[in-house]
């Protein structure tokens, strides 16, 4: 889940269960709120803020299905929207007669993307360094491609990465189906490099199986982003 954004999710009822829900949440690792909101709400309590025009509140009472969405018969669903302000791990609580679940989540801060989803572009390199990236008031997020552009599929490729945050880099590539490109090597962290960008700098290699668009996903402790890259 992304940082500062109004998550948009479904809630789904079993047929076999008719009765109310109640879904409540928190941050479980620290101190941080998790506000929900929802056209079906039947709280009775003030909204705490309101993000993207949604209502928000601390909890969602939930009795009767939205008639907009119009369920088949009997399911029963739910469109709402959760807002997380701060990263960390957090748990939706959700209750009803005879039954209480908890579902946990890992926030981070989303730095944001180089390219475009889907490649709507995709990565545009710089002229010099085969470089592209971004720096923002979030964070930065940089790649440096070793070898020819756009990369060409069953070739071997060297991509060195720089991003800011904390912890290790975890990287994932995966194509328009969510296949993955399991990497050659890597990551592995560069003690000193004249590559001048902000955050740690890791190395990683790639074979990619076929063209097309590719997702390649970076996660740290505490942010997160992608490059949308185009083989051919």
């Amino acid at each position: 889940m992304q940082l500062e954004w109004s998550i948009r999710s479904a809630w789904i009822a079993d047929p076999n269960y008719t009765g109310p829900i109640r879904i409540r949440g928190g941050r479980i690792d620290g101190s941080g709120q998790l506000l929900l909101g929802g056209p079906d709400n039947h709280w009775s309590g003030a909204p705490v803020k309101t993000v993207e025009g949604t209502d928000l509140y601390t909890e969602l009472d939930l009795l009767e299905s939205h008639t907009i969405s119009n369920p088949p018969s009997p399911w029963r669903i739910w469109p709402s929207a959760t807002y997380i302000a701060t990263p960390g791990c957090y748990a939706w609580q959700v209750d009803g007669l005879g039954f209480t679940e908890i579902i946990s989540i890992e926030v981070t801060a989303y730095l944001g993307s180089i390219g475009q989803f889907r490649c709507t572009p995709a990565a545009v390199f710089h002229g010099g360094l085969p470089e592209a990236g971004f720096d923002s008031a979030k964070g930065s997020l940089w790649m440096l491609v070793f070898g020819t552009l756009p990369p060409r599929a069953g070739n071997d490729v060297k991509i060195v990465w720089r991003m800011t945050g904390s912890g290790d880099i975890a990287i994932r590539a995966t194509d328009a189906d969510g296949i993955e490109s399991k990497p050659l090597w890597g990551p592995e962290g560069h003690g000193s490099s004249s590559w001048d960008h902000p955050g740690a700098e890791v190395g990683i290699g790639f074979n990619f199986a076929h063209g097309g668009c590719w997702d390649i996903h970076l996660a740290r402790a505490d942010t997160s982003g992608d490059a949308w890259l185009t083989i051919v």
